[in-house]
């Protein structure tokens, strides 16, 4: 990765309760750009989300959206989107205005069997990462629950996943294998999905038949693999002042309402959606 080194005073409380604990992502350029499908359906979620274990009561909302196409659908952060817009035109810093914005954007491929995701860096001034993972590698079981989300009716789905176990909500009225997130391989749209513990919860807004274009930014990716982003990412919450420091950057936190330098254990909490 390629660091440019300058100072960034971060004002954080000890004890704040606020989401601003958050790393968030910064604003991106997105001016150049690969067309890779038109969407026919443009699906809107809220998403709920825990940021530290250990405070499950403070949560994050996202808007995200699901663009889904002919050969492509692409999962995403509207949030952060609207900051890249807001970037793009004023090239500001646009860092603290994405703190909420959930960091992964998913391209699944059901003709090339192959998901890519791009993970937007936490880490200042950072390239973005962007792996290949397994398509719809999910082991459903079907219930005969029901419940109406948006006038739909849906069936209950349950599956355990990289660490979590999740209950999904779809629909066969729209008989698309799809869903937020890496979610997909069931007969029909899903449109609520939640882990068993309440950290993760995504929840259908809106479906509409759009036609818009799926692009992938030109941004300068690092090619990783999950594992690999999984043990940095978990590596740089438990070490970020050093690891800051280590590229140039000051670390200040906020007490008795002046800024001090961050203590050297200072750390930032990671509930990441997938735990192994």
């Amino acid at each position: 990765m390629k660091y440019f080194k300058y100072i960034l005073i971060c004002f954080l409380y000890y004890s704040s309760a606020s989401v601003f604990g958050q790393i968030g992502v910064q604003g991106r350029l997105i001016t150049s750009y690969d067309n890779l499908d038109m969407s026919n359906w443009r699906v809107a979620y809220s998403l709920e989300y825990v940021w530290d274990a250990e405070s499950p009561t403070l949560k994050a909302i996202d808007v995200g959206y699901l663009d889904i196409g002919t050969k492509i659908s692409k999962y995403y952060s509207y949030t952060a989107y609207a900051v890249d817009s807001i970037y793009t035109v004023s090239t500001s810093d646009a860092y603290e205005s994405a703190r909420e914005a959930f960091p992964e954007e998913v391209y699944k491929n059901p003709l090339l069997n192959t998901v890519n995701v791009v993970h937007r860096t936490p880490i200042p001034n950072g390239d973005d990462f962007l792996y290949t993972d397994d398509f719809c590698d999910f082991k459903w079981e079907i219930y005969s629950d029901k419940k109406t989300i948006l006038g739909y009716s849906c069936q209950k789905a349950t599956t355990a996943f990289r660490g979590r176990t999740w209950e999904a909500w779809f629909t066969i009225e729209i008989p698309i294998s799809d869903g937020p997130w890496k979610f997909c391989g069931l007969s029909g749209l899903i449109l609520e999905v939640s882990d068993s513990q309440k950290h993760f919860l995504f929840t259908c807004t809106s479906i509409e038949q759009k036609q818009a274009p799926i692009v992938m930014y030109k941004w300068v990716y690092e090619k990783t693999t999950r594992e690999k982003l999984n043990e940095l990412l978990v590596y740089f919450h438990a070490n970020y002042k050093s690891y800051l420091e280590g590229i140039g950057v000051k670390l200040y936190t906020v007490k008795d309402g002046k800024p001090i330098p961050a203590p050297d254990n200072f750390n930032k909490p990671y509930n990441p959606i997938e735990l192994e």
